[in-house]
């Protein structure tokens, strides 16, 4: 195992893909699950927080921290094996375990676009990909989690669980269950809602369940993961790819509304201001935006999408180019405020409501946008209610501005039963808005929090 500090060491470390930028103390790269036991022993030490990491590709700040930073991506990357049952260490990066898997005949529905991230990263998260209109974000693909307390006890959701653990969380459980109006407020989230997934203590009867679940879209505040199960589908590669155009929002949501009860594995949108930097042959100048579904069976959807401007089935040779195309929509982004010499900062990229609500949200968003005088790109993953939202700002003639734009998007969404923590997850600066959700529900994932790590040294600041 190797602990590093230098100068550039630390630089790299202080940064993921969000604006927020955070020196650690130091680096830690574990080589075997007792190296990862030696680290917290040596954290409680030298009263160090532990921030674990994978590709450090997040978009929440929830891969920087002060203290130590622990890079799992450098040595857990083994694969133990490849089936229906899948069992991996959690630093694998996609890039890698994507095409070992579908090498195999299987598929990863719920890893996103970007290979670049880990497979742990992608548990901590709750991610969503392509196929998670018809199975769901990676929550649905894990079996049993492990990894190491912040006590520095190992603990494996398909072994038996600590009594402590165990009794507090049924405690918890019990409790949760006898406040009717927090239930019904959690039932009533998006469906990709970040925060601790307190809908598991509700969804599983079985302890070790309801760890797993837990666990996976903790962002790391739980437990440092060590190794997944995931329980993955059979590869189907799909017969029916279709690019769809729109002049209005109102005619976008007509045909989702109908094509995700075909079948659609996969409802991919981009709005104008991303599609502005596709390649030539995906855009339409009149368009408000594209849809891009996908079917694993052949589907006619000529009575669907009669108000569509455009239509067009990719054939097989052609959609590895449009995945990339559709994959390239950030960086493309990041390149052009660049130009600009203005920022795209993540604070709003992250919001998750009902899909049928996609119409009424991008129009008072666009409404908003015009009214502050700004341009805000969108995309993301529609069968699911996942936006992602990019705005240009001039972030150094007015710092606190991301700040009063987060607000509100976030009452806008909040106006129709959404939230600003959706895909990417809650982590630093962004936990005020699950306050802002709830309180009883926000205090309620802090007493979750107070199980696992009481001395709160796991990701302290994305749960303050």
């Amino acid at each position: 195992m190797r602990y590093l500090s230098s100068k550039s060491i630390l630089k790299k470390y202080s940064q993921d893909r969000s604006n927020f930028v955070v020196k650690p103390t130091l680096v830690a790269f574990p080589k075997t699950e007792m190296d990862v036991v030696a680290i917290i022993e040596y954290a409680r030490q030298h009263n160090l927080a532990i921030t674990p990491r994978g590709g450090g590709t997040g978009m929440s700040g929830a891969a920087v921290g002060k203290g130590m930073i622990v890079d799992f991506s450098k040595y857990f990357t083994k694969v133990h094996s490849i089936g229906n049952i899948t069992r991996v260490q959690s630093g694998i990066l996609l890039k890698k375990l994507r095409r070992r898997v579908e090498k195999k005949g299987y598929m990863l529905p719920g890893s996103p676009l970007y290979e670049e991230s880990a497979i742990g990263g992608n548990v901590n998260t709750r991610s969503i990909g392509p196929g998670s209109g018809k199975y769901g974000s990676m929550d649905a693909q894990v079996v049993s989690l492990r990894g190491v307390l912040a006590d520095g006890r190992i603990i494996d959701t398909s072994k038996k669980i600590p009594q402590d653990i165990h009794e507090q969380l049924l405690a918890l459980q019990k409790q949760l269950k006898k406040d009717t109006s927090l239930v019904r407020f959690l039932q009533k989230r998006a469906k990709v809602a970040g925060g601790l997934n307190l809908k598991a203590l509700l969804q599983y009867r079985g302890i070790n369940d309801i760890i797993t679940h837990l666990i996976v879209g903790s962002t790391g505040t739980l437990v440092l993961l060590t190794e997944l199960v995931l329980r993955l589908p059979t590869y189907k590669e799909l017969k029916d790819l279709y690019l769809i155009h729109f002049k209005d929002f109102d005619s976008l949501q007509k045909s989702i509304n109908r094509l995700i009860p075909l079948g659609a594995v996969s409802v991919q949108y981009a709005g104008r201001e991303t599609l502005e930097l596709w390649d030539k042959q995906y855009r339409h100048k009149d368009s408000v935006g594209l849809i891009i579904v996908g079917f694993e069976k052949h589907v006619c959807i000529d009575n669907v999408v009669t108000h569509a401007l455009q239509v067009m089935n990719i054939p097989k040779k052609k959609r590895a180019h449009l995945w990339k195309s559709r994959a390239q929509a950030l960086p493309k982004l990041e390149k052009q405020a660049k130009k600009l010499h203005v920022q795209l900062p993540s604070g709003i990229e992250d919001t998750s409501f009902n899909p049928r609500y996609f119409s009424k949200v991008m129009k008072d968003i666009q409404a908003y946008a015009k009214r502050r005088g700004i341009k805000i790109a969108s995309y993301g993953h529609l069968a699911v209610g996942s936006l992602h939202l990019r705005p240009f700002l001039d972030m150094k003639k007015n710092p606190n501005l991301l700040d009063i734009v987060s607000k509100d998007i976030f009452t806008i969404v909040r106006k129709y039963g959404g939230t600003l923590i959706g895909e990417h997850n809650a982590g630093l600066g962004k936990s005020k808005f699950l306050a802002m959700e709830s309180k009883k529900m926000y205090a309620f994932m802090k007493k979750i929090k107070k199980v696992f790590d009481p001395d709160n040294i796991l990701n302290p600041d994305v749960y303050p």
